[in-house]
């Protein structure tokens, strides 16, 4: 079962998880301001000990390639400060096909694909939900109440903090 949780492994201020299965940490997911997401091939075990990396890291980085190909034409391999090679996929937009491509991953790695109960991906498709019922067009924003509006991609705008 792949499964995405918060972590803390990368020196980031952004918000992160990991992605893992099988007892085994694949991929490491850090969140944009702009709620975008860059995801990387993990290459190393949790400092917590509770995940090892993935052993063979040539299959992982190949399956990955393959499953997040669709969803981020921007691959790039890079080494880690260890010298360890990793494939990056910078911006993907959707939590749910980051979660899609996640589950490929794992099958592909012989390991038990699932949903994945992750809560950007059902909060995100609740308000793309929301905004296809109450959306007057295709196009714009559906406006819900006292500023805030619902966007096609399942984004909210105008919260206050």
């Amino acid at each position: 079962m792949a499964i995405i949780r918060r972590s803390n492994k990368l020196d980031s201020e952004q918000p992160q998880s990991k992605v893992f299965a099988g007892g085994f940490v694949l991929l490491r997911v850090l969140r944009s301001p702009e709620d975008t997401y860059t995801v990387m091939t993990a290459t190393a075990d949790e400092d917590d000990c509770s995940h090892a990396a993935f052993p063979d890291q040539r299959s992982l980085m190949e399956f990955a390639a393959a499953a997040f190909r669709p969803i981020s034409n921007k691959a790039a391999v890079k080494t880690d400060h260890k010298n360890r090679l990793y494939v990056e996929f910078p911006t993907v937009e959707d939590p749910k096909a980051l979660q899609d491509a996640a589950n490929q991953l794992a099958g592909a790695l012989g390991l038990d694909p699932a949903t994945i109960e992750w809560t950007d991906a059902e909060a995100r498709e609740e308000i793309k939900a929301i905004w296809s019922e109450f959306s007057v067009d295709d196009e714009d924003d559906a406006y819900l109440s006292d500023g805030v509006h619902a966007s096609k991609s399942g984004r909210l705008s105008g919260l206050s903090s």
